[in-house]
């Protein structure tokens, strides 16, 4: 008997296999919470059986309209974003149905996350997105290159974006 093939959906759910939350939005208790490594494992065999199927991964998928890389760079997930980047080094750059590149997910996912838990920002996201590829010189939907969105949240982060990432 013949499975049906997998769909685009089905991957981003195993994206987000790891991060599920109880009734009181607490990070709850999965297959992979004792075994990280698993869940590596298992989401890039998962991206193989898609691609053996004939899948593509540059599908958007509502309604942020973001691609997988997009995702990763908002779960700020390094390896996960290296992993997407050896199956397709093409991902680094699609603008999907958002209309931006994925670098501006990770600058974004950089800032607010050290905002929100009110840590020093690294940029690490972004920083790996440069180190891969990403183009430091690419443009917002609206225009803005990374600078300039950095700039949005104030001097003190475009600081800390010129220092980090001036480099690039």
């Amino acid at each position: 008997m013949k499975s049906n093939p997998m769909n685009f959906d089905e991957l981003i759910e195993a994206m987000c296999a790891r991060d599920k939350y109880d009734d009181f939005g607490n990070l709850a208790w999965t297959i992979y919470t004792d075994n990280p490594e698993k869940f590596y494992f298992d989401f890039f065999d998962k991206v193989r059986q898609f691609l053996k199927e004939g899948g593509d991964l540059h599908q958007s998928f509502p309604p942020m309209g973001w691609s997988l890389m997009h995702l990763a760079c908002e779960k700020r997930d390094v390896r996960l974003i290296k992993g997407l980047w050896e199956v397709d080094q093409n991902l680094l750059h699609t603008h999907a149905d958002c209309h931006y590149p994925p670098i501006f997910q990770a600058l974004d996912s950089d800032i607010d996350c050290h905002i929100q838990v009110r840590k020093p920002i690294t940029l690490e996201t972004t920083k790996a997105m440069l180190e891969l590829g990403a183009d430091p010189n690419s443009r917002h939907k609206d225009n803005r290159s990374l600078r300039e969105a950095a700039a949005s949240y104030g001097t003190s982060v475009v600081e800390i974006f010129d220092e980090i990432i001036g480099l690039y």
